[in-house]
């Protein structure tokens, strides 16, 4: 059954939230799309579909179709995520220009992409002006050399000594 056959069946006002969750599904994949081709090494594709299950988070490689791997599901959240800040910091989505990862390296994504997800977020910084979103990321593998200032890291830990946990102490 065709969408439009499909909103036609529904109440006026369904019909223009059904319409609206279409339109917001589909920036989201363009931005989603977008932030994959920037971030990611050619032929890596993703897309984001609203079916009636809810949204579905792709990505594809050139040549192989859909893959699903551990790493590959925690670039997809990444990618989300970040598509999402990029859509609130466009004022196209209902959404705070806020965004926390909490160690999204660990052992899942390879240090290259490590690397240029710290790049992709500091270019849209530069792109940007004054800065209009917060990204923050907890993590124990230290970002690319330029981006370890005090401009970037605002607060360094250790699990050793007790001193130098958030709390500064055994939990």
């Amino acid at each position: 059954m065709a969408v439009f056959e499909i909103l036609r069946k529904m109440r006026p006002l369904r019909q223009i939230e059904a319409a609206e969750l279409l339109v917001n599904a589909n920036n989201y994949s363009v931005a989603y799309r977008g932030i994959m081709s920037a971030w990611l090494p050619e032929g890596v594709d993703g897309a984001i579909k609203l079916d009636g299950k809810g949204l579905k988070v792709d990505a594809q490689f050139s040549g192989r179709g859909e893959v699903s791997t551990a790493a590959l599901d925690s670039l997809k959240i990444v990618a989300f995520d970040l598509a999402a800040l990029h859509l609130a910091v466009e004022e196209k989505a209902d959404l705070p220009a806020f965004l926390i990862h909490d160690s999204p390296r660990e052992a899942d994504l390879d240090g290259t992409l490590y690397a240029r997800l710290f790049e992709l977020v500091q270019r849209w910084e530069d792109e940007a002006g004054p800065p209009c979103f917060q990204y923050i990321v907890t993590t124990t593998t230290a970002p690319p050399k330029k981006l370890q200032n005090d401009q970037y890291v605002r607060l360094r830990m250790s699990s050793t000594p007790a001193e130098q946990r958030l709390f500064r102490m055994d939990l």
